[in-house]
């Protein structure tokens, strides 16, 4: 149950190693974890977490697949997470005692609704599209109101 803990990064030290990705629908949670070891990666920046451990996975009947983990962390008296996957729905906190303040707590929630659509950012985001400009109406020339075919309307006589 040794973990590390580790500076702020946009992505895991080896992502190879890591076979499940999953991001959070609020907030900007990330989680890496090997469904075989129980390693796990867990990256919070607006709460300034970046932690990595080895927690446990477990499988019961036909439930949700059940990651935790509980102990000491370099530079945490106590670290705690517990995540819930069910179906394609993610849910999980991560909670966190920093050595020297015994009161202090920082939690970390995770929710995601749709695991399906979540996907490590491995490439820089693409250019955005210029954006199309209006299109205008076609200008003719040469063309009359008034052609020569037609005969123009005269007044009735006698006015």
């Amino acid at each position: 149950m040794l973990g590390t803990a580790m500076l702020a990064r946009t992505d895991p030290p080896y992502p190879a190693k890591y076979d499940t990705f999953l991001r959070s629908d609020y907030g900007r949670v990330k989680l890496w974890f090997n469904s075989a070891t129980g390693d796990f990666y867990w990256e919070d920046p607006g709460r300034k977490l970046v932690l990595a451990g080895t927690g446990s996975l477990e499988f019961p009947n036909l439930g949700p697949i059940i990651f935790s983990f509980a102990g000491p962390l370099p530079g945490y008296d106590w670290v705690s997470v517990s995540l819930k996957i069910y179906g394609t729905t993610a849910t999980g906190v991560m909670a966190v005692f920093p050595e020297g303040q015994p009161t202090r707590k920082v939690v970390s929630n995770f929710y995601d609704r749709d695991t399906r659509d979540d996907l490590p950012n491995t490439r820089q985001a693409p250019a955005p599209k210029p954006k199309p400009q209006p299109q205008r109406a076609p200008k003719v020339e040469g063309i009359s109101p008034v052609p020569k075919e037609v005969p123009a309307l005269q007044p009735p006589p006698g006015n």
